[in-house]
């Protein structure tokens, strides 16, 4: 396996599992609703939101990196 097929295997097994590090992302949010996914409990830490949404964008990234020429 290539090191950018093991990159989005890794992506793929933290959103749907087995992920090496406990449940995965999916599993861990089941029955989070959206006003406790934009709560800030802690003022200087990110939201549950921000977190997915980063998470989001640099899977993206990878997969437009997988297919791009070169």
């Amino acid at each position: 396996m290539g090191e950018i097929a093991r990159i989005v295997d890794q992506l793929d097994r933290a959103w749907q599992g087995p992920a090496w590090h406990g449940p995965e992302v999916r599993l861990a949010l089941a029955g989070v609703t959206a006003s406790q996914a934009a709560a800030r409990p802690i003022r200087a830490a990110h939201s549950i939101w921000e977190l997915v949404h980063h998470l989001y964008h640099a899977g993206q990234i990878v997969l437009l990196r997988k297919d791009a020429p070169g």
